[in-house]
């Protein structure tokens, strides 16, 4: 999944400091958004029709929920997830955020 890198990222949380580029593969849908929670453990991704969360250190991921969010955000302690939606489906569409609570493994 990750690789080492000769250049460090110097932005990044301390369990993929040393990556110069990982690839997390999900759906084969364009990713919309990418988040990394405030505890660097999870990374969370939304394409056009899943979001996900991912373990930032073996890249596993974990299907939260189906739907195309325009975002997603972790709560500062890393325990829920936020994602914002465009409900078109609506007679009326409008804006929908959705939260989730993240359970062990995230």
């Amino acid at each position: 999944m990750a690789s080492p890198s000769a250049r460090p990222c110097r932005r990044c949380p301390p369990v993929i400091a040393s990556w110069s580029c990982a690839t997390l593969k999900g759906d084969a849908g364009a990713i919309l958004c990418v988040a990394f929670s405030p505890d660097g453990k999870s990374i969370a991704s939304a394409d056009d029709g899943t979001i996900r969360t991912w373990n930032a250190t073996t890249g596993k991921s974990k299907l939260v929920s189906r739907g195309r969010a325009l975002s997603v955000a972790f709560s500062p302690d890393s325990k829920f997830l936020a994602a914002g939606f465009y409900d078109t489906m609506s007679k009326a569409p409008r804006g929908i955020a959705k939260v989730w609570v993240l359970g062990p493994g995230k």
